[in-house]
């Protein structure tokens, strides 16, 4: 798995993806829970995750098997649900919300395979709504790009975006109004960011394979994790820096038994809590 960060691709880490050693199969798709630190990513009819912290891979009886291949894949925060997009080649097909701890599958929503084959899925906390990349082209009746599928309201799928790349899209991510879309062989169809509210265009590539990858691996998945900064306990007042700032916070509070400005735990704001700050200082 690599990661793309200040203006460089690196390796994250390197097993599961690819071909799994287990199954013999290759891994696609990702969806990132950032609130419990997993990858989850989809193994034939399996769904299987990744600690990102531990770096340990959970497969086998650690996930329930859903018995169902996903095309695409997606994690909603505000409900702590995995959500995909059943395979298209099945005789039918729909959009499903998948209990990670359990495996349980509830349809929310049919989906006309002969219109659209969600490639890719992602959630958007802007709106609610999950997207996806419509890649059927060749048997889709529908046009081929990037789609809004409203789960929580009329259930409809409407196109928000064109595909400057037909057919081509492995992996999309959709964060307000922007849309990163990965392609399906390295550096021959780039890797492009576009914005919905234009419906796409100007697209544009953001940077193309470097580092560890080559022109000629297959990009199979994408999503987007905002890594947040580690933060030090004595940023007080959470401007990013340890300074006069988070002084005063304690001179403020100093004598009380507020527990947010008591740095050293003993029960009490005084000059130990003070004294972390120095310790700490960043200026």
């Amino acid at each position: 798995m690599l990661i793309f960060e200040n203006g460089s691709w690196r390796t994250l880490f390197t097993r599961p993806f690819g071909v799994d050693a287990v199954f013999g199969v290759r891994i696609s798709n990702l969806a990132v829970d950032e609130i419990n630190r997993r990858v989850y990513y989809i193994s034939a009819d399996r769904i299987e995750w990744w600690d990102v912290d531990s770096q340990t891979f959970h497969g086998g009886a650690s996930l329930p098997t859903v018995g169902v291949d996903y095309d695409s894949l997606a994690f909603n925060p505000d409900d702590g649900f995995l959500y995909g997009v059943r395979g298209s080649f099945q005789p039918t097909t729909s959009l499903d919300r998948i209990d990670p701890a359990t495996g349980a599958v509830t349809v929310m929503m049919a989906l006309d395979r002969t219109m659209h084959r969600f490639n890719t899925l992602d959630y958007n906390r802007s709106d609610n709504s999950f997207y996806g990349f419509n890649t059927g082209a060749g048997f889709s009746g529908a046009p081929t790009g990037l789609y809004r599928i409203d789960i929580l309201g009329d259930h409809s799928i409407t196109q928000v975006t064109e595909d400057p790349i037909v057919g081509a899209a492995t992996g999309a991510t959709v964060r307000g109004d922007e849309v990163f879309v990965t392609r399906s062989a390295g550096n021959a169809f780039p890797n492009q960011a576009g914005t919905i509210s234009t419906f796409g265009p100007p697209w544009s590539d953001f940077p193309a394979a470097s580092g560890p990858v080559s022109g000629t691996e297959r990009a199979t998945a994408m999503a987007l994790w905002l890594f947040p900064p580690p933060t030090d306990p004595a940023d007080l007042n959470g401007d990013g820096a340890v300074n006069g700032g988070d002084i005063t916070a304690i001179l403020n509070g100093f004598g009380s038994t507020d527990p947010s400005l008591d740095l050293n735990q003993d029960g009490v704001v005084d000059g130990g809590d003070i004294t972390m700050v120095l310790n700490s200082w960043t200026g």
